[in-house]
């Protein structure tokens, strides 16, 4: 083989084992191996994925437009969720705040 025909299979290789540890990660999602709350296994191989899929495309992440969009609504949307469970997070830590059984009393 040519060496533009090993950059193809190498690249459609790669291509397959990113794609292999997405689907990997879905299966095994349910799975805990440790407790609740620490990062599974599945965390681990996506992970994994996204390193792979990194450096096989040399860290370079192209995004059109649509996707520009897109990404700037949700970073949005994150500062809108973080700025409401600051607020919430300071507001209960009033003097005089009590939570029983569900119940909040002043």
């Amino acid at each position: 083989m040519n060496n533009s025909t090993e950059n193809i299979v190498k690249k459609g290789f790669l291509n397959k084992t990113v794609i292999f540890f997405i689907m990997l990660y879905f299966i095994l999602k349910p799975f805990y191996l440790w407790e609740s709350g620490l990062p599974q296994i599945s965390d681990l191989i996506i992970l994994l994925s996204l390193i792979i899929y990194s450096i096989k495309n040399r860290f370079i992440f192209r995004i059109n437009t649509y996707d520009k969009t897109m990404i700037t609504i949700s970073i949005i949307f994150l500062v809108y969720i973080s700025i409401i469970n600051i607020v919430w997070f300071f507001n209960g830590l009033r003097i005089g705040f009590y939570k029983v059984y569900g119940f909040l009393y002043f």
